[in-house]
């Protein structure tokens, strides 16, 4: 919170600056969420503009959704095209993917963890309890 009120002060007190404040709470509360489901920080409420990297996934899947819900059959077509080519096609859909692998990263690290919290090397997370 100390960083957060740092970063108001210092950017938006007396200026003109128009400033969001869902895209702050939304930024924030992730930051806290993520550190305690998985151990992880990823200054959500640092980005410029308070823009998190999941919700441009979000805005990223809303656009293709209607021809995929029309056309199911598109999906497995895309998976089948190389990443950098359907990046090209659709760039919104790059942070879909973006944000794909790093779900996979934290699964990998959850299961890893798991392993140091049973040793006592890692603190328990939400995720780590499930597992």
């Amino acid at each position: 919170m100390g960083r957060l009120y740092e970063r108001l002060i210092k950017q938006y007190l007396d200026t003109k600056q128009v400033l969001r404040l869902d895209d702050v709470w939304r930024c924030w509360t992730s930051d806290i969420i993520v550190d305690y489901c998985s151990e992880r920080d990823y200054h959500c409420a640092e980005q410029a503009r308070f823009r998190a990297f999941f919700t441009d996934a979000i805005v990223g899947v809303i656009e293709p959704v209607h021809h995929v819900t029309h056309s199911p059959w598109v999906i497995k077509l895309v998976n089948l095209l190389p990443k950098p080519t359907i990046k090209f096609l659709q760039p919104g859909i790059a942070s879909v993917i973006e944000s794909k692998k790093e779900m996979t990263n934290q699964i990998v690290n959850v299961k890893r963890r798991a392993h140091a919290r049973a040793t006592g090397k890692s603190r328990d997370t939400v995720f780590g309890a499930l597992v």
